[in-house]
């Protein structure tokens, strides 16, 4: 594997397995907090598991709204002092409980009157993400998401250097965003990257913002390590440091660099790392082309998939190599 190899590798993938439409308008109703809070908090639910498996609990249990959160807390006569404000709930502590295990949080007393507990949700932390997300809006944002996302680019406006420009605005957002109950890095660049680059495209530099960010999951991890990728960069390591300096996200944005995403397609920008990445998740993914995964591919072997089009340049590292 060389830089060469890597760089027609990714490109190739980009071409044939890239979402056509990735630049569309977002499908928000109403175009408020309201509206802003339901689609993020289903946004910002895939964790854990397959975006299939998350999908089909939220079908069959149904889905947590911003006016149930509201109604449930106008309704209380009494209320725990974690449900006052952003910063008080921050340790709320609820789970679910398991088997034989009772549900828990950090003010069992008034548990029974609470509403955290009533929304059946895949488990606490998701319960615990959507009041912090709802209280974030509302408390951290006074009511104005687009307000509070445009002052934290106002935050470096006499930067001159446009890249440098772009990286600190990222990471003012990531950090906000992951003070919400749950939310990392791989979300927040996720549900970030979507939402600047699509709610408005006369914002240039949300577009430009958003199409720089990067959301690692195990795929694009592991992709990245079977096809020697990593060991090229001499950047071998663990999923839980894709962040850290040199490892995965750094490496995919020294990759997108080299890549003219607007030859793929003349509605995107020529630097779109969030596409690059994107397009290796669906190249991996079940739902979509369903080739690079461990479903497929015996983590404890080099892949056999001759059929692949990556076979010839590819690596083929087993994951035990890590």
């Amino acid at each position: 594997m060389d830089e060469k190899n890597i760089i027609r590798m990714i490109t190739n993938i980009c071409k044939e397995h890239g979402q056509k439409n990735y630049i569309k308008p977002l499908e928000i109703e109403p175009r408020t907090s309201e509206g802003i809070f339901n689609w993020l908090i289903v946004v910002l639910s895939y964790q854990g598991i397959s975006d299939d498996i998350a999908d089909k609990y939220r079908e069959e249990h149904g889905k947590i709204t911003h006016r149930q959160i509201t109604i449930r807390i106008n309704r209380l006569d009494r209320r725990c002092n974690k449900l006052t404000n952003f910063e008080a709930f921050r340790n709320c502590g609820y789970t679910k409980g398991y088997k034989r295990e009772s549900p828990k949080c950090n003010n069992n007393r008034m548990r029974n009157v609470c509403p955290v507990p009533t929304h059946d949700l895949r488990k606490g932390a998701l319960n615990q993400l959507a009041y912090s997300l709802y209280f974030f809006l509302r408390d951290e944002c006074d009511g104005n998401i687009i307000n509070f996302i445009d002052s934290c680019f106002n935050k470096f406006s006499t930067e001159s250097d446009e890249l440098n420009k772009i990286k600190l605005i990222q990471k003012e957002l990531i950090s906000q965003f992951c003070r919400i109950h749950s939310v990392k890095d791989k979300t927040s660049n996720m549900a970030l990257a979507d939402f600047l680059i699509n709610w408005d495209r006369r914002k240039i530099i949300w577009v430009k913002v958003g199409s720089s960010m990067v959301a690692i999951d195990t795929l694009v991890h592991k992709f990245m390590h079977r096809t020697g990728i990593l060991k090229y960069y001499n950047a071998e390591h663990k999923y839980s440091t894709c962040y850290n300096k040199g490892n995965c996200y750094d490496i995919l944005y020294d990759i997108s660099n080299k890549i003219n995403c607007a030859k793929i397609n003349k509605l995107y920008p020529q630097f779109f790392p969030r596409y690059v990445q994107h397009s290796i998740w669906r190249f991996c993914s079940e739902q979509n082309s369903n080739i690079c995964n461990s479903n497929n591919i015996d983590d404890d072997y080099p892949c056999s998939n001759e059929e692949c089009k990556l076979y010839n340049t590819c690596d083929k590292l087993p994951l035990s190599y890590q």
